[in-house]
């Protein structure tokens, strides 16, 4: 007896297949969630000399291409020779990253443990000389005694508290320091991996763009390079400005704080002060408080005049550094910088904060370019000044039956 097969049945069996199959899967991952984390964290634990090379050369990339470029004429016009070009920009490149590196690590690090190891020590006279200041200021404005001893008490607190917290972060700092070894192997497992993505790069991404359209359709292939070239330019010039921008203010903060303040711990109070302005928007707050505190602790005096010194730099880097490093390279308004920080920090933390204004400002980009192409398709103006009118705003769709012939 001869089978006949019914084309639209077949399809519906298949159908309910793959979703059997997918819940089945996804019952297997919930119900094994633990064991799935931990071959997750094991891979990416193993991948990570590869993902740090990756990086190193996405950053490097971008200084290797102007090497090659001013090396050419040290090279014969009739005989570019390429690959060397590129090995050579390579090495320079990595021996200059390597040694600025080593550098700045000993030029800073030495002078940052000095400043813990002194906070550390003095802290108990510190926390006195802070209680002391609160006491004279509340004195001299004539405050209530009995307040003024309820603010010993809550000092006192605090302290205690601060001087706990303190303790607990010290052996989890050296517990961490432990595994420097491990770090600097993967490091330069890293370096070498890099070698090897910057050396052969146009071979690299030519597999990626062939995989691509291997992949998924012509149209399909083509929107995903432009939005992964939109994603690249977005996050470079973003990555490449607030680092710029973090070191000039660092510096000037330093320079504030050394040599016109003269405070103690400037360089340690500059590094707090640069590294937090590389968040956007929160960062300049968030380093501000913090610095405040150890400014507090350690010279409580000088508060204003270190409230004043902060004010001035972020109002220099607002209005004058961040415009002309930076300039638009994100392109959002500052509420929407404000909605991806939050967002970002809230669902992945410190990594949200850093990555969350580039990867918003491509989706926005993208979205704009969506709405303003529909706008267009139905006759409407793109401008968004034109939508400040007040009354319903008419395309050439809604006037095509109303045209004289």
């Amino acid at each position: 007896m001869k089978i006949r097969w019914d084309k639209d049945r077949n399809s519906a069996t298949i159908s309910y297949c793959i979703v059997v199959f997918w819940g089945v899967l996804l019952y297997f991952l919930f119900d094994r969630a633990p064991q799935v984390l931990n071959k997750i964290s094991w891979f990416f634990s193993l991948m990570t000399p590869f993902l740090v090379g990756f990086v190193l050369a996405y950053f490097l990339n971008p200084m290797v291409g102007r090497l090659e470029n001013q090396m050419l004429r040290f090279f014969d016009v009739g005989r570019p020779r390429p690959k060397l070009r590129r090995a050579i920009s390579i090495g320079i490149c990595l021996v200059l990253t390597v040694f600025i590196f080593v550098f700045l690590l000993f030029m800073f690090i030495p002078q940052l443990i000095s400043s813990f190891v002194q906070l550390f020590n003095n802290f108990p006279a510190y926390t006195e000389q802070l209680i002391a200041f609160l006491k004279e200021q509340l004195n001299k404005y004539h405050i209530d005694p009995d307040y003024v001893q309820s603010i010993a008490l809550t000092s006192d607190r605090i302290v205690s508290w601060i001087t706990n917290a303190v303790s607990n972060v010290l052996p989890a700092v050296f517990s961490y320091s432990a595994k420097a070894a491990s770090v600097v192997g993967n490091l330069i497992i890293g370096m070498i991996v890099s070698i090897y993505f910057l050396y052969g790069k146009e071979h690299f991404l030519a597999q990626t763009k062939k995989l691509i359209y291997a992949l998924f359709p012509t149209k399909n292939a083509d929107r995903i390079i432009e939005v992964t070239q939109l994603v690249h330019r977005t996050f470079i010039n973003f990555i490449i400005g607030k680092l710029l921008d973090s070191l000039v203010v660092g510096i000037l903060c330093f320079i504030g704080l050394k040599f016109i303040l003269k405070m103690p711990s400037a360089l340690l109070l500059a590094v707090i002060i640069g590294l937090s302005n590389f968040i956007p928007f929160f960062g300049p707050y968030i380093g501000a408080i913090l610095s405040s505190l150890l400014v507090l602790l350690t010279n409580p005096g000088r508060i204003l005049w270190f409230w004043l010194l902060v004010f001035i730099l972020q109002q220099l880097d607002a209005n004058i550094i961040d415009p002309r490093i930076s300039g638009k390279s994100t392109g959002i308004p500052p509420v929407w910088v404000m909605f991806a920080i939050i967002v970002g920090g809230g669902m992945f933390g410190v990594i949200g904060l850093l990555v969350a204004v580039p990867a918003f400002a491509v989706f926005f980009v993208l979205f704009k370019a969506y709405a303003e192409k529909q706008l267009e398709h139905r006759g409407m103006p793109t401008d968004t000044s034109d939508y400040y009118k007040k009354g319903k705003i008419e395309g050439k769709e809604q006037n095509c039956g109303h045209e004289s012939p």
